[in-house]
């Protein structure tokens, strides 16, 4: 192992990498290549949007499921409550193994449709935010190479095209 420390993206050297750097020329639309480099921020923009609009669903999704898993859950426990309030001891046994075997699979019974639809709601989030970021994803693919075509250069106004010409 070298006795050399770890790359420190924190140490005061990292900060003057860059001293001396003029970004503003670097982004420079001139210096880019024709890039409108206004249109392409607006675009980045969008795209913040659209993230925080994902994520906001994303959590909102979150919190639906959560809650969702809670009230079946509660619903669990009072079913689980009721039922085993009837299941008799001693006399009658082995109408109580019937019991407990039914109580068994409703329980089971109940716990696959609750998995069902805690997935449903979440792939119905997940396919909505999929085709919100699919949709932003052409859209700004299509405006990136907008953005990216140099202007037309003007010409001449009044110029005379050589066909034109008398000799």
């Amino acid at each position: 192992m070298s006795g050399k420390p770890p790359f420190n993206f924190f140490a005061p050297e990292f900060g003057n990498l860059w001293a001396g750097s003029d970004f503003a020329k670097l982004l420079n639309a001139k210096d880019m290549g024709g890039f409108d480099m206004n249109r392409l921020m607006q675009i980045q923009q969008r795209n913040l949007e659209l993230m925080a609009a994902c994520n906001r669903q994303a959590v909102e999704a979150a919190q639906a499921i959560a809650q969702r898993q809670a009230e079946l859950m509660r619903q669990a426990m009072a079913d689980f409550q009721s039922a085993s309030q009837g299941l008799e001891t001693g006399a009658n046994a082995g109408n109580a193994g019937a019991k407990q075997a039914e109580l068994a699979r409703k329980s089971f019974e109940n716990a696959l449709a609750a998995m069902r639809e805690i997935g449903e709601m979440a792939a119905k989030s997940n396919t909505e935010i999929f085709r919100m970021l699919s949709d932003a994803t052409q859209t700004a693919i299509e405006e990136f190479q907008a953005a990216a075509k140099p202007a037309p250069t003007p010409g001449p106004a009044s110029s005379p095209s050589p066909a034109g010409k008398k000799k």
